[in-house]
């Protein structure tokens, strides 16, 4: 939940209401004990993972034009991008398969 949530509050902040909404909805499949439910998750979760790479590319990119430090900036994304992709992962364990 918290990995949906906090990829809606990265699209909300840019305005993408849409988006937003959409993941937020998504939430709800958490409490669908179907097969066909914890994949869409994890592939939602693996698509979100790869989004926070591309951030992290951006900012980064953005940043060294800047000639700014993107140290901090890229610990927090690529741990949030970890954090993501280990919740995809969740559904590989035996108890949620």
């Amino acid at each position: 939940m918290l990995a949906l949530l906090t990829l809606g509050a990265h699209y909300a902040r840019y305005g993408l209401y849409p988006l937003t909404l959409f993941l937020l909805l998504m939430i709800g499949l958490l409490f669908v004990k179907r097969r066909w439910a914890a994949r869409t998750l994890q592939v939602i979760l693996c698509i979100a993972a790869f989004e926070w790479g591309g951030v992290l590319y951006d900012v980064a990119r953005e940043r060294a034009m800047e000639g700014r430090d993107a140290r901090r900036s890229g610990i927090i994304l690529g741990g949030t991008g970890l954090f993501t992709l280990l919740a995809a992962g969740l559904y590989q364990t035996p108890r949620l398969r």
